[in-house]
């Protein structure tokens, strides 16, 4: 398994065939020389300046050769609408979320993947969250989650973003019934 950690991650268990590197280049060089049963790259969305190294590290490994076989899983800390659509056109298939306080377990991850756990499909992910979703920047740094269905007006975040907006519950809210947006 090669684990690649880009900025702030959670503390990990690690596995005993883990391989962890730090930037994105090490990462596709071990890919293409290792050739390991998985690449697991963990990152946190909010990390505005990583999404492009992680766009392009998937892009690269799904479409080289020697790698493009190999199951790529992002873990990423926000369900972030816009990028999981990117990886998911990149050919990422896998995506999982963490809480920025726990410590990851490589293992678990890895079982998940094995296992060919239905909760770690991104397109799965994806269906779920209510299209209205949009993410608004203040600046190069930050950026918060905002309701289209609501003209970008109300923020987003805790207990209604995480149990309506992004699950499939976001059918009832009254914003999105409302909106005339169409799945």
């Amino acid at each position: 398994m090669l684990v690649c950690r880009l900025g702030q991650t959670p503390e990990m268990i690690h596995c005993e065939d883990a391989q962890i590197v730090r930037n994105p280049m090490e990462c596709f060089n071990r890919a293409v020389s290792g050739r390991p049963e998985l690449v697991a790259i963990i990152f946190s969305a909010r990390n505005i300046s990583a999404r492009d190294w992680v766009l392009e590290l998937c892009r690269c490994l799904k479409n080289n050769p020697l790698t493009r076989e190999i199951p790529v899983v992002v873990l990423m800390e926000t369900v972030h609408r816009e990028m999981m659509v990117k990886l998911q056109e990149s050919g990422v298939a896998l995506f999982k979320s963490y809480k920025a306080d726990i410590i990851m377990d490589l293992n678990r991850i890895k079982d998940l993947v094995k296992r060919e756990d239905p909760s770690m499909v991104i397109r799965e992910t994806i269906k779920k969250l209510c299209p209205a979703l949009n993410r608004v920047g203040s600046d190069d740094q930050e950026e918060l989650t905002v309701c289209g269905a609501y003209m970008n007006r109300m923020v987003l975040g805790g207990k209604r973003l995480h149990e309506v907006c992004e699950t499939l519950n976001h059918l009832h809210c009254e914003y999105f019934i409302n909106s005339g947006i169409s799945i």
